[in-house]
């Protein structure tokens, strides 16, 4: 996994599973991922078109509404790299209160009463993160079970 710099981040915990096991709970690790996204989208009231419209509004890149409809299901196959870090993106900005402009009220008003998606230990997730969760090497976050 690399971090928004480009450089290489291996958490700890991938010295601690095999290939053949982390393969084995994929399947598993992506449809609980895909539940926790959709518990996270409904607890901000948000519909699926909610951080796409936002993203266009605001002018930044998100996953988007197809994609992440097909994450929610467990039906998106291998995700790559780049919509961890759009995920990251989205919280980062729900995190840091970075909503940009808008013309339409109420999307704004659905994106500045959200929360990030995040866990105790760590309330704002980054890329590495999310990653970590969708493969199953961490676990999803309490509320979102």
């Amino acid at each position: 996994m690399f971090n928004m710099e480009g450089r290489v981040v291996a958490p700890l915990f991938l010295s601690m599973i095999t290939t053949e096991q982390l393969l084995a709970q994929q399947q598993t690790a992506r449809l609980n991922f895909g539940q926790m996204l959709r518990k996270w989208r409904q607890a901000n009231n948000w519909t699926p078109y909610t951080a796409a419209s936002w993203a266009e509004e605001a002018g930044f890149d998100t996953i988007s509404y197809g994609s992440l409809g097909l994450l929610e299901q467990g039906t998106a196959g291998e995700l790559r790299q780049k919509g961890f870090f759009q995920l990251q993106e989205l919280n980062s900005r729900l995190a840091e209160r970075n909503y940009g402009e808008f013309r339409n009220i109420q999307l704004l008003e659905l994106v500045t009463n959200a929360k990030p998606l995040g866990s105790e230990e760590k309330p704002v997730w980054d890329a590495t993160d999310f990653w970590a969760c969708y493969t199953g090497l961490l676990p999803v976050p309490e509320p979102y079970r």
